[in-house]
């Protein structure tokens, strides 16, 4: 589940990158366009981070199961576990690809410590014992993509427009 920005002003972006650094007879670097596309979520990310709001009481939240306890969370996990990560593309030496949302695998796996139930608090599909969820924190992705989308694509055009004319200095064009 990707809950980050919007693709299709990045694809622009990147295909006007790429056109540009290929016109100067360049390779492109993935890992330069993926630090590119970093530095732009960041604002995705942070939003997110600051739309999430712990329960008043700070009390834990308890998930069941199967009848059973499944897991405890405290509060801050859901704002630990947003970050910038890569998803797999099909030729990693030329592309790169990056998203905002939560973290659910490596330190994050922990049912305790990840975000894994970040759909359910976004989409409002947890139940609550009296009904669907409606507390603020729904709609806390949608709501900072569509606050900082504009900020993202600028940042990345600003830092594209940044690594196309360094190579053109250190390639004398």
């Amino acid at each position: 589940m990707s809950m980050g920005v919007d693709h299709k002003a990045f694809n622009r972006d990147l295909q006007t990158v790429v056109k540009a650094i290929e016109d100067m007879g360049k390779k492109v670097n993935a890992r330069d366009i993926g630090k590119m596309q970093s530095k732009a979520l960041v604002v995705t990310r942070d939003a997110m981070r600051n739309n999430i709001e712990d329960l008043p009481s700070g009390e834990v939240f308890k998930v069941y199961r199967k009848g059973g306890l499944y897991a405890e969370i405290s509060p801050g996990v859901l704002r630990k576990s947003i970050g910038i990560m890569s998803s797999r593309v099909s030729n990693g030496k030329l592309f790169s690809s990056k998203f905002v949302g939560p973290k659910v695998k490596g330190a994050f796996k922990d049912p305790e410590r990840g975000g894994w139930f970040a759909h359910f608090v976004n989409y409002g599909y947890l139940n609550t014992g009296s009904g669907l969820y409606s507390g603020q924190n729904k709609g806390f992705a949608d709501r900072a993509k569509a606050s900082t989308y504009g900020k993202v694509v600028i940042t990345f055009r600003k830092e594209a427009n940044a690594y196309i004319n360094k190579l053109r200095q250190t390639s004398g064009l």
